[in-house]
């Protein structure tokens, strides 16, 4: 029996005589029936263009024919003639197709059958909500009532005809080459331009698209209207890198994607549509979350990414509940851009189109609704369906999310374009997914040259039976009288095809790459790709100056206080440890001296000071708002109170929002650059004069910072009912830069209370107290007049100008420019940070981040694993998407990896994130050509272009710091793998000074050992050195300490893996191996607390031994190191070869461990 029959074969009480008439109960019986069709007349839906769905024994149970819960017997209403002949209620429920509440039960059956089961089979009974079913019931009723133009149905027939003749095109002019036709759902194409064209009618100016290799190619052509030319041109035999003429690709044809701009409507209703296909590789749908994360990232920079309530809760500091202000794309912005799929039929079933749907209603992953398309082929490679999926349809997968969907046959191209604008309609509306289930064929194998009739023989009887759609359709419309006659359909097509003939002889001529308008926005940035790396290298200078990543102290000061500065307890309550960790924080940053910063606190001051040079931070993953290891502590929830059954919570980011510079860093940047020009009047003792009229008095700080706030934030008083902060309590919560939270006990040296500054005197006649450094550029008069008036701006906030005048945007417009901390100058405004807890997914989450950072070089997306093992999950991202997406589509991807990573006895799962396996993915030659180019520090830089990943081990906070930012200096984007610690977030060591974070300081690749910074005859003692790299290095130095070793053994950390710092490596090495002097051999280990086949020991051997024979200091006159008596080759030290990454036991780890040091300082082997 039918899987279908026995789920409805329920019995029911068989008829009686109360049935015999058209009684009340009759009617409840007939709104029983008119439900059921409602719910499940998809399932007798005429769909399949086969037709063998009910013949084939294989495919049966799946799709069935007899419904009983469709029969009328089944709720007892007989069907013989006098019952067909009498009227009974039905209400609206056919409305508007039969008009007023009583009719014959013959034409209510006709009616339902005809709504419900024709060539369309609608399922949006079990969405939850009403408005989008009684919608949806409306839509489907007028599907069967709409009547297509002529005008039309001849666009549809034209549309159709160039979809298959460009299909036999290719098979004729290009045959033995795979191109995935087709043939069998062309279809396809006329509802794809009517899905464009309805979207960008209702609003949409955007459209990212992703779809499988099936039918891309006659996608690119018929409605990208890529140039055929440019098509055909993917099929010429692919020639080597050349610097005149770089390869644009490294993939197969039927991967490529572009962007192109389409208009429609005519005269003054045209509108601009720009449609984007992404690249994808052939695992099939892994590219639809990229695709949502590039939609995304559209939506926030397309339009007012910030949302704000009535209250203006978004102001400093202000409490507020889940949702009620939120930097996601607003309602606007969703419904200018839009996000198109198309999946196979086979594939749909994958998991990550499953992680992909669960983003639909997520907050901080929604687009406001994708349209989905499948292109239904019957077949997988040569899977049926029974073998594919244990569901009823290939897209009940979807119902989880309360998506429609709409089942149309593939030979009804007319209903398939009705049903893509609901589709566009019901996106735009409801801001939800709706998936289109377009049942088709495929007329040849997988690929062209493949023989499907050896494994579907029944099937590919039939289809080889089959017509085409064009000539089907064609028929159709001459027997309509739509088209003249068969003649003038047969000369259209000679037209298609001498178009095509003539593009294809001429295309050298004609040809042109189409155009991409992600690369275009990136090159007007100034961001390099890979197209320019081969022909052009990077200027020293440039990059020296983008490398250095250090910030003014006295501004990291300021992004601490507003970061780690939290409201009084009686507003919101913070958790008592989070609060004491807060307070650790901001003392962490006021100390003058000492390694202070710990992990997290050098991570919230890179990241302020990013959002300050104008960069969008985006940070997801799972549980990164809290932190896995309890460390950062991005939201905050109160302790005590909830907004309607919301927690209500705190995000100490939006303090920045406000708080992007403090005034006095305005005041003194502007004095030292205004003053070193003259351009002040007069200045004095006792501070400067900004009337300029030579006064020397000066309003006292407390006073002025007192005003300044008072007047930004215009705060309701408690008498008044505000659910606000007093402006005291306020300033005392919030902007208490010195240690004391009560303001009465905080005072600065002048006997007021307020911050402790530091005052800037400059004298008449003086430059600057702070002399600029070469680097620094002077301001232009353009840039002075803007100083000026940010100067008499704030002078009039000082003196005690209107609160209510100094709004938001007033002060936004006052603040507008700022001295950038790094490459970007005159940034527009302050960057905006989200930080979203991810679902349990890695594969999806990790692509949408990788499709967010596509988008624009100014977003800094970041996946942070919650465990760098996890990673695996996301494999199929990594290696076809994050390590060759720019040399396979020339895309260019900043995204940044957070990969926990170390172990401390917690098992397999939870100590490794594959190291090995990312230094494997590096195309970097690890012997690299001779050459002076090769030998010293600009070969390093350029190798930062060149490189397809960026794979760093920091063992610093301030290396941490530096990593981060370089990343957005850098003036190109690759992908940056970090690993992470877990056990070093919290370990006292492990400790910067803010010095290390201020200026004119940068990343190391190599550090050096602190104990031998400067004392060459320490050096001459060595007799091993051991190299490391992350935290390692603690471990070593411990033993080190407790051994008191310090002049015997050193420790150079390598910091950057990836591109290997060759000749930072040298420089290091050559302190201890150059010494002539040195009265024993020295000794290379290279420890690691991985096994021996894993970590990065099989990539660092082969490089470090590259250096020690072909990179000797110049002055040293020698053919081969390694033949040098007193060093000898390089040695491992670290855990055996292992299949499991760890152990389980922390007993036994601790042993493992133990061995490995003592082994790293057992006594050198004498040479």
């Amino acid at each position: 029996m039918l899987r279908t029959r026995r789920l409805f074969s329920q019995s029911s009480s068989e008829p009686d005589a109360a049935a015999d008439h058209a009684t009340p109960e009759n009617n409840v019986r007939l709104a029983q029936l008119v439900q059921a069709y409602k719910s499940h007349g998809h399932l007798l839906a005429t769909v399949d263009p086969l037709k063998l769905a009910y013949s084939d024994p294989l495919r049966a149970p799946y799709y069935v024919q007899d419904v009983p819960v469709l029969q009328p017997e089944y709720y007892g209403l007989r069907c013989d003639r006098e019952m067909l002949g009498k009227t009974f209620w039905i209400g609206n429920a056919l409305e508007p197709l039969l008009q007023g509440p009583h009719h014959k039960l013959s034409d209510i059956l006709a009616t339902l059958r005809k709504v419900y089961t024709g060539n369309i089979g609608s399922q949006f009974a079990h969405i939850l909500r009403p408005d989008c079913v009684e919608w949806l019931n409306r839509r489907v009723i007028e599907h069967s009532m709409v009547e297509t133009s002529p005008t039309e149905k001849r666009d549809i027939l034209s549309k159709i005809s160039h979809a298959t003749l460009f299909e036999e095109f290719c098979g004729s002019r290009l045959s033995g080459a795979k191109r995935f036709s087709l043939e069998g759902c062309e279809a396809l194409i006329p509802g794809l331009e009517a899905l464009l064209e309805e979207s960008a009618a209702r609003g949409v100016r955007a459209i990212e698209m992703g779809m499988t290799h099936r039918g891309r190619l006659n996608v690119l052509k018929n409605v990208m209207h890529v140039p055929l030319a440019a098509v055909v041109h993917q099929f010429q035999p692919y020639l080597p890198d050349d610097d005149e003429h770089p390869n644009n690709s490294d993939d197969v044809r039927y991967h490529l994607g572009t962007s192109v701009v389409r208009m429609f409507g005519y005269g003054s209703g045209t509108r601009e549509l720009r449609v984007s296909l992404a690249a994808n590789p052939s695992h099939l749908e892994s590219v639809n979350s990229v695709v949502l994360g590039k939609t995304r990232a559209r939506q926030f920079l397309m339009r007012g990414s910030i949302v704000e309530d009535d209250s203006g809760a978004n102001l400093v500091g202000q409490t507020r509940k889940r949702g009620s202000v939120d930097y996601s794309p607003s309602d606007d912005a969703k419904r200018e851009s839009m996000a198109v799929l198309l999946h196979g039929d086979a594939s749909f079933y994958q998991g990550s189109v499953r992680e992909v749907l669960g983003f639909s209603n997520l907050r901080d992953y929604t687009t406001g609704g994708t349209v989905h398309i499948i292109i239904n082929n019957q077949i997988g490679f040569t899977t049926l369906p029974k073998e594919s999926h244990s569901s009823v349809y290939c897209s009940d997968v979807a119902l989880s999310i309360g998506a429609p969907v709409f089942h149309v046959n593939g030979d009804d191209p007319e209903a398939f374009v009705r049903v893509c604008r609901t589709a566009a309609e019901y996106r735009q509306r409801f801001g939800r997914d709706c998936i289109i289930n377009l049942w088709g064929y495929r007329r040849h194998g997988h690929n062209e040259m493949d023989d499907p009739g050896l494994t579907q023989p029944i099937m590919y009887n039939v289809v080889n039976r089959l017509p085409r759609l064009m000539d089907l359709y064609s028929r159709k419309l001459v027997h309509e009288g739509v088209v003249s006659d068969q003649d003038a359909v047969e000369s259209e097509r000679e037209a298609i095809v001498d178009s095509y003939k003539a593009s294809f002889s001429d295309f050298w001529k004609d040809g042109q790459e189409p155009r991409d308008e992600v690369t275009s926005y990136w090159n007007e940035l100034g961001m390099l790709t890979s197209q320019g790396h081969n022909s052009n290298r990077i200027a020293r200078r440039q990059l020296l100056q983008t490398t250095v990543t250090g910030v003014h102290a006295e501004l990291l000061r300021s992004y601490g206080r507003a970061i780690f500065t939290l409201p009084a307890d009686y507003r919101f309550k913070v958790h008592p440890k989070v609060r004491e960790v807060f307070q650790q924080r901001l003392s962490s940053i006021e100390v003058g001296a000492g390694k202070t910063i710990r992990w997290a606190t050098a991570e919230a001051l890179a990241f302020a000071s990013l959002l300050e040079d104008g960069f969008h931070i985006r940070l997801s993953g799972q549980d990164v708002e809290r932190g896995t290891f309890n460390q950062r502590h991005g939201v905050l929830c109160d302790q005590e109170r909830s907004e309607r059954g919301n927690e209500r919570i705190y995000k100490p980011w939006t303090n920045l929002q406000l708080l992007s510079w403090h005034q006095e860093d305005i005041r003194r940047d502007l004095v030292k650059r205004a003053n070193s020009q003259a351009l002040l009047p007069s200045t004095t003792a006792g501070g400067y004069s900004k009337s300029g009229k030579g006064s020397g008095s000066t309003a006292s700080h407390a006073d002025e910072e007192t005003d300044f706030a008072a007047g930004i934030y215009n705060f309701p008083s408690e008498k008044e009912g505000g659910d606000h902060l007093p402006e005291t309590d306020f300033y005392a919560g919030l902007y208490r830069f010195g240690g004391d939270s009560d303001p009465a006990t905080s005072r600065s040296r002048n006997g007021h209370s307020g911050p402790k500054v530091e005052r800037r005197v400059v004298r008449p006649g003086q430059s600057s107290l702070d002399s600029p450094s070469e680097e620094e550029e002077y301001l232009d008069e353009d840039e002075v007049k803007v100083r000026a008036h940010i100067e008499s701006e704030l002078h009039s906030i000082q003196k005690g100008l209107s609160r209510r005048a100094c709004d938001l945007r007033n002060l936004r417009k006052v603040l507008r420019w700022r001295e950038p901390t790094g490459k970007r100058k005159n940034a527009p405004e302050l960057g905006i940070m989200e930080i979203c807890n991810s679902p349990l997914s890695e594969e999806a989450v990790l692509g949408f981040e990788h499709g967010y950072s596509l988008y624009s070089p100014n977003i800094m997306a970041i996946w942070e694993a919650q465990f760098g093992d996890f990673s695996n999950c996301a494999q199929t991202i990594i290696d076809t998407f994050i390590a060759n997406g720019e040399e396979k589509w020339v895309r260019s991807s900043g995204v940044v990896l957070l990969l926990p990573h170390g172990y401390e006895g917690q098992g397999p799962d939870h100590s490794s994130a594959k190291i090995e396996r990312f230094l494997q993915l590096c195309a970097e030659d690890p012997t690299p050509p001779l050459g002076s180019a090769s030998l010293g520090a600009q070969d390093e830089l350029n190798r930062l272009a060149k490189v397809n990943m960026h794979v760093l081990n920091p063992s610093t906070p301030a290396q941490y710091f530096h990593a981060l930012r370089r990343q957005m200096m850098l003036p190109v984007r690759k992908p940056l793998i970090i690993f992470t610690p877990k056990y070093l977030l919290h370990h006292r060591p492990c400790s910067s000074s803010l010095d290390e974070l201020g200026r004119n300081t940068r990343f190391h690749t190599v550090l050096q050992d602190p104990a031998h910074d400067g004392h060459g005859m320490q050096r001459r003692n060595v007799r091993k050195v051991l190299l490391c790299s992350g935290k390692m290095y603690y471990h070593l130095a411990q033993k080190r300490a407790a051994l008191g070793m310090q002049q015997e053994v050193a420790i150079i950390r390598i910091e950057q893996l990836s591109p290997f710092p060759f000749h930072s490596v040298r420089h290091e090495l050559s302190k201890y191996l150059y010494n002539n002097d040195a009265p024993y051999p020295v000794e290379l280990v290279w420890v690691q607390e991985e096994p021996k086949n894993m970590g990065a020991w099989t990539y660092v051997n082969e490089r470090l031994r590259w250096v020690l024979v072909n990179m000797p200091l110049s002055d040293v006159n020698m053919s081969s190191l390694l033949e040098r008596p007193s060093v000898a080759p390089i040695a491992y030290c670290g855990r055996p070869v292992a299949a499991s990454p760890a152990t389980g036991s922390f007993e036994l780890h601790r042993k493992e461990m133990n061995d490995i040091v003592n082994a790293a300082f057992a006594p050198p082997k004498d040479v």
